[in-house]
């Protein structure tokens, strides 16, 4: 899809803001040099381009005046690695227009037509020259539109990134500010001395992928596809996934990602004795105590990490599983949350390492966005027909989503090499 940029601008806030340079936690800092891509697509509307292009860029001064850390840059601390100067520089604003249609994106499915929505980020340069936010309009020929988001996840969760584009939302409709963001990033400090008291296992590395004695991996295209289970399904699942003997109930992502974890391990033939692991994202503002202040804006995440034998994922019922994958949630509680923090602070060189792993199978990345409000960014176009991220996801990376239509249904993302994608598709329904 060729897409034509037809004007480029750095919107600043809309009057002054603090000057200050705002410290960056630990759990911001794990994300070092990685921005993330969302897209939105929006139908046909009746609004000339110009229009379009003026709504959205005429609210943004607006609300970047509350959220005035993303119009700073990186800049390197003499403490730390990085710290926000709130400099006021500015956000970068594209306006871009296609020839092509959304029905030639179909299902959404093909990452590299999406790319074209979102604006890229070129590494190469310094990180602190870089735009924390980048922001591209695309207007296409039947008249849809895309919004595509790349934050620095340095700076914003996912929670953070809706928070922002919500809120701007509510702007471009004349609305006032609901929920201020809380820019304040020193609750999750670690304590003096650090005290890390669990094994904390998202800083291990991934188990590595053996193989039959004389068999190669060989050379096969990775694919990333979209799946749907209906409400009727999910209740099937659930009810599959309760323990016999406790008659425990999980809620509709325990038991799916339990099922996925399942298919996934069946779908890639494993050998019995490979290890597999689970890297579930949770977000801990409710589950640290004190809870966080709402709008707290930064990072909040913090990971179950679920691992087992191939050989046990493939051959217990699906009840073992959920066990094992509520367990490992339910660890995330205030005392895990600081023991984390504790420990990144006193192994600062996995805060890297942590986001450069870049292969994840046999081992996953579930991502839970089943209660995001992703489909709320409402520009006065309707609500979304798509929004999801744009990037060339590693084997293994998977996120559930609410269907667009709000039916209780949810949608499923996954990115797998191409033949264990065509098994996991068959063996996702059978249950």
């Amino acid at each position: 899809m060729d897409v034509t940029i037809t004007n480029s601008v750095l919107v600043q806030p809309a009057h002054d803001t603090p000057s200050e340079a705002i410290w960056l936690s630990n759990v911001d800092l794990i994300f070092s040099k990685f921005y993330v891509r969302t897209t939105y697509i929006y139908g046909s509307i009746e609004e000339p381009d110009i229009c379009v292009w003026q709504r959205l860029r005429e609210a943004l001064p607006k609300v970047l005046v509350y959220f005035y850390p993303l119009a700073g840059r990186l800049i390197n601390d003499s403490s730390r690695e990085f710290a926000i100067d709130c400099n006021s520089e500015g956000v970068l604003f594209v306006e871009a227009v296609t020839d092509s249609d959304i029905e030639d994106l179909r299902d959404f499915s093909s990452i590299s037509q999406l790319s074209s929505l979102a604006p890229t980020m070129d590494y190469t340069q310094s990180i602190t020259s870089l735009p924390l936010l980048l922001l591209q309009v695309t207007k296409f020929k039947c008249g849809g539109v895309a919004l595509g988001v790349t934050i620095s996840h340095m700076v914003a969760d996912g929670m953070s990134s809706l928070h922002f584009v919500n809120t701007w939302c509510d702007m471009a409709h004349g609305l006032d500010m609901m929920v201020p963001p809380y820019v304040d990033r020193t609750l999750l400090q670690a304590r003096n001395p650090p005290q890390p008291f669990f094994p904390h296992p998202l800083c291990l590395p991934f188990p590595k992928l053996l193989h039959k004695e004389g068999q190669e991996e060989g050379n096969f295209p990775i694919s990333f596809k979209r799946f749907r289970l209906s409400k009727e399904q999910l209740n099937c699942l659930k009810e599959k996934a309760k323990d016999d003997s406790s008659k425990e109930a999980f809620t509709s992502f325990i038991a799916l990602t339990a099922h996925i974890w399942k298919c996934v391990c069946i779908s890639g033939n494993l050998l019995k004795q490979q290890e597999t692991k689970l890297y579930i994202p949770m977000n801990g503002r409710e589950r640290i105590r004190p809870v966080l202040p709402c709008g707290y804006f930064g990072n909040a995440i913090f990971h179950a990490s679920p691992i087992d034998m191939s050989e046990n994922i493939v051959s217990q019922p699906i009840s073992y599983i959920a066990t094992k994958i509520a367990e490992e949630v339910n660890k995330i509680d205030d005392h895990y949350i600081r023991s984390q923090i504790d420990y990144l602070e006193l192994n600062p060189n996995l805060k890297i390492e942590v986001s450069r792993q870049g292969k994840l199978y046999p081992s996953m990345v579930i991502n839970n966005w089943a209660h995001l409000p992703i489909y709320a960014t409402n520009f006065g176009w309707g609500k979304p027909l798509f929004m999801g991220l744009t990037l060339n996801a590693p084997e293994g990376y998977c996120c559930i989503k609410p269907n667009s239509e709000n039916d209780g249904s949810l949608i499923i993302e996954i990115t797998l090499r191409s033949d264990r994608m065509d098994r996991f598709g068959k063996l996702l329904y059978e249950f």
